[in-house]
C-alpha cells in the first residue's frame, strides 16, 4: 500500500499517523476486539458450565434426598409390618406402633407427618412432629383425611412411590404448610391392603439448594412431569403462592409455554430464547429407573449470568478506547517529532533559496536526520562562501570590464590626442631651447630666463602626459620573447637609483638572475616595473624603504613584488587606484596614469595584479605572471 499515492495532498506527518494507525492501531484494535469477543464467549461458556455443574449437584442432592425419604418410608413400613397391620384394620393393635412412630419422627426432624391408612381410605393412625421436636400420635384420627392419599395410592403401581405437593393445615396458627407427600402402597400376598404416607417439609429442599450455591443467582424449582411444582425457591417462602390453585402452582405460571413444554419433555438442556437462561435436568429416585420422573430447573436472568462477560466487555471497550486514543495521540506526537527536522530542513531550503544563509539548522535527533541537518548547514556555509566569492568575482569582473571599456575609450581618445599634442609640443620645446640659449648668451641672469625655464618644464610635462596616453593605448603583443624578470628589475633599479638617493629612500632588490622566466615584451615589462617602483617611491617618505623582487609562487607562476613602507592606501580607494587619471598626489606632479598603464601591461601579458595595503604601514603590489618553462640560454 503506497500512502503517497493514496493521500497525495496530505503532509508527511498525517501520512505517518495514518501509517501508524493502519499498521499498528487497526491490527491491535482488530485483535483486541477479536480477543474480547473470544474472552466473552469463553466467560459465557464458563458461566453456563458452572450453571450446569451446579444444577447437576442440585439434582444429585435432590435425588439423594427424595431417595432417602423413600428408603426411610419403605424401611419403616417393612420394619413395623404395616402391610399386615392394614390388612386387618379392625383387629389391629395400634398401641405398639405409637412408640415406633415417636422414635422415627423424633430422629427424623425433616419429616412433618406420617400416615397409615387402610385400603378403604380410612386413616388408621397419624403422627406429627412440630418444629421443636415434639411428636404427637393420634390413634383415632378423622377417617376421611385419608381419602386423597388413597386416591394417589390407587393410581400408583405396587412397588412404586407417588410424590405429590400437598398443603398441610396443621401449623400452630392454622396456616398452611407446604410439604411433599410420598405415598407408598402396602400389599400382602399380592393384595393391596393400604398405604403409608410420609410428608417432607419443603424447607428441607430449600436448605439443600441453598448449600449448592445456585439459589442466590436465580430461581430453582423442582416439578413433576405433570407440571406441578414440588419446590420453588421464591414461592416456598410464601406458602400461599406455592399451594395456590392448579393453574398458578404449575411450571406454566413460571415459564413461557414453549419453554415449559421443553422443560417437561424430560430431556436435559439449556434454553436461551427468552430474557433468562433456563437450565433443566430430569431425575428419578436413585436405583428406581422405572419410578416417576422429576425435573429440576434453574432460571437465571441473562444480565446476571452473563454480567461478568458484559462488564469485561465494557471495561475492555473503555480500556481499548483509551489505549487507541493514547496510541493515536502518541502517533501524532511521534509524527510531529519525526517531521519537525524535515520541516526545519524545508524552511532552511526556502531561506537558502531566498539567499538567506542564517541561522544554521539546530537539529538534535541523534540519528541520520541530525547528520543531514549538519550536512545541510555545512552546505549552506560553503554555498554562502561560494556566493560571496562569486559576488566578489562578479564585482571584480564588472570593475575590470568597466575599466577595460574605459581604457579602450581613453586609449582611442589618447591615441588621437597624443598625436595632435606631440608635434606642437615638440616644436614648442625646440623653440624654448633656442630662446633659452639666446637669452643666456645676451642676458645671463635675466628675469625672462627663469620664466622660460618654467615654460620649458610645463611643456615637458605636457609631452610626458602625451607619451603616457600613447603608452596607455598601446597593447602591442608583438616582439614577445623569453624574459627574466630578475634582469628587468636589476636594470630598472640601476636606472632609478639616483632618484632614490635624492629622496633618501632605500631600494632593496631580491631574486636570482635566472629564477623568474616569463614570456613577454621586454620594453613593456620594463615600463611595468618602472611605473610600480616610481609609484612606491612617491608614496614612501624620507628614510623609508622600497623592496622589489620576484617570488616563485609555484611551478606555474612567477610573482613580481613591489612593497613600500609608505602611508598606505585607504580601503575605500583601493578599487580606484587602477583607474586612468586617478591619483592622490596631483599636487606633487602625479598624472594618474602610472598604475593604469601598469595594470594594462599586466593584463596584456596574462598576469594578475593585486594590491594589499594598510594605512600607516605601507602597500604591496603583486603581479603574477605565467611561468615560461623553457630554459634561458646562457
Amino acid at each position: 500500500m503506497n500512502l503517497n499515492k493514496l493521500f497525495r495532498s496530505l503532509p508527511i506527518g498525517a501520512k505517518l499517523t495514518i501509517a501508524f494507525a493502519a499498521w499498528v492501531v487497526i491490527p491491535v484494535g482488530v485483535l483486541g476486539v477479536a480477543g474480547t469477543l473470544a474472552t466473552m464467549r469463553q466467560i459465557e461458556r464458563t458461566a453456563l458450565d458452572v450453571l450446569q455443574r451446579d444444577l447437576l449437584v442440585a439434582r444429585e442432592r435432590s435425588q439423594a434426598l427424595l431417595s432417602r425419604v423413600r428408603s426411610d418410608l419403605a424401611y419403616f413400613a417393612a420394619e413395623n409390618r404395616l402391610a399386615e397391620l392394614t390388612a386387618r384394620p379392625d383387629r389391629a393393635d395400634l398401641t405398639g406402633l405409637r412408640s415406633a412412630l415417636e422414635s422415627f419422627l423424633r430422629h427424623k426432624p425433616e419429616y412433618y407427618r406420617l400416615h397409615v391408612l387402610a385400603t378403604s381410605g380410612r386413616l388408621l393412625v397419624r403422627a406429627a412432629a412440630d418444629p421443636d421436636g415434639r411428636v404427637s400420635v393420634d390413634l383415632a384420627p378423622d377417617p376421611s383425611e385419608g381419602l386423597y392419599y388413597r386416591y394417589l395410592a390407587d393410581r400408583t403401581t405396587p412397588g412404586s412411590v407417588a410424590v405429590q405437593p400437598v398443603e398441610v393445615r396443621g401449623g400452630t396458627d392454622g396456616s398452611p404448610i407446604a410439604a411433599i407427600a410420598l405415598v407408598q402402597p402396602l400389599a400382602t400376598g399380592g393384595r393391596a391392603t393400604g398405604a403409608a404416607v410420609l410428608e417432607l417439609r419443603v424447607g428441607q429442599l430449600a436448605d439443600l439448594f441453598r448449600t449448592t450455591g445456585i439459589v442466590q443467582r436465580g430461581v430453582t424449582a423442582v416439578t413433576t412431569t405433570d407440571g406441578f411444582l414440588l419446590y420453588h425457591s421464591v414461592r416456598h417462602s410464601e406458602h400461599r403462592t406455592l399451594l395456590a390453585p392448579l393453574p398458578e402452582a404449575t411450571v406454566y405460571a413460571d415459564l413461557p409455554r414453549e419453554v415449559a413444554d421443553r422443560v417437561l419433555a424430560g430431556v436435559p438442556g439449556v434454553d436461551r430464547s427468552s430474557r433468562s437462561v433456563i437450565a433443566y435436568l430430569p431425575f428419578r429416585f436413585a436405583g428406581h429407573e422405572a419410578a416417576e420422573q422429576f425435573i429440576l430447573y434453574h432460571v437465571v436472568p441473562k444480565g446476571q449470568l452473563f454480567g461478568p462477560a458484559r462488564r469485561f466487555a465494557a471495561i475492555t471497550l473503555v480500556g481499548g478506547t483509551a489505549f487507541l486514543a493514547l496510541a493515536l495521540w502518541l502517533a501524532v506526537v511521534a509524527a510531529r517529532q519525526f517531521t519537525r527536522p524535515i520541516r526545519e530542513l524545508r524552511e532552511g531550503t526556502k531561506r537558502l533559496a531566498r539567499g538567506v544563509f542564517e541561522p544554521p539548522l539546530a537539529i538534535a535527533t541523534n540519528d541520520e536526520l541530525e547528520e543531514l541537518g549538519a550536512d545541510f548547514t555545512r552546505m549552506a556555509h560553503q554555498l554562502r562562501l561560494h556566493t560571496e566569492h562569486l559576488e566578489s568575482l562578479v564585482a571584480q569582473r564588472t570593475r575590470e570590464k568597466l575599466r577595460a571599456e574605459r581604457l579602450a575609450a581613453v586609449g582611442t581618445l589618447a591615441a588621437g590626442v597624443a598625436h595632435e599634442i606631440n608635434n606642437p609640443t615638440g616644436v614648442i620645446l625646440n623653440r624654448i631651447e633656442c630662446v633659452l640659449q639666446e637669452v643666456e648668451e645676451r642676458c645671463a641672469g635675466c628675469f625672462a630666463l627663469r620664466d622660460l625655464e618654467v615654460i620649458r618644464q610645463h611643456a615637458s610635462r605636457v609631452a610626458s602626459i602625451a607619451r603616457g596616453l600613447l603608452d596607455l593605448s598601446r597593447l602591442d603583443t608583438d616582439g614577445r620573447v623569453r624574459v627574466n624578470l630578475a634582469d628587468v628589475i636589476a636594470r630598472i633599479a640601476g636606472f632609478v637609483a639616483p632618484e632614490f638617493r635624492a629622496k633618501n629612500v632605500s631600494l632593496e632588490v631580491a631574486g636570482e638572475a635566472s629564477s623568474a622566466p616569463v614570456r613577454g615584451n621586454e620594453s613593456r615589462l620594463e615600463q611595468l616595473v618602472l611605473n610600480l617602483v616610481l609609484n612606491a617611491l612617491q608614496a614612501t617618505p624620507d628614510g623609508g624603504r622600497v623592496r622589489v623582487g620576484v617570488e616563485a609562487e609555484d611551478a606555474q607562476r612567477v610573482v613580481l613584488v613591489v612593497a613600500d613602507t609608505g602611508c598606505g592606501i585607504a580601503p575605500e580607494n583601493l578599487e580606484q587606484i587602477f583607474e586612468p587619471f586617478y591619483s592622490s598626489r596631483h599636487e606633487a606632479g602625479g598624472t594618474g596614469l602610472g598604475l593604469a598603464v601598469a595594470h594594462n601591461i599586466a593584463t596584456a601579458h596574462g598576469a594578475e595584479i593585486s594590491v594589499r595595503s594598510r594605512q600607516g604601514e605601507g602597500t604591496t603590489f603583486r603581479v603574477a605572471f605565467p611561468r615560461d618553462g623553457r630554459a634561458i640560454p646562457e
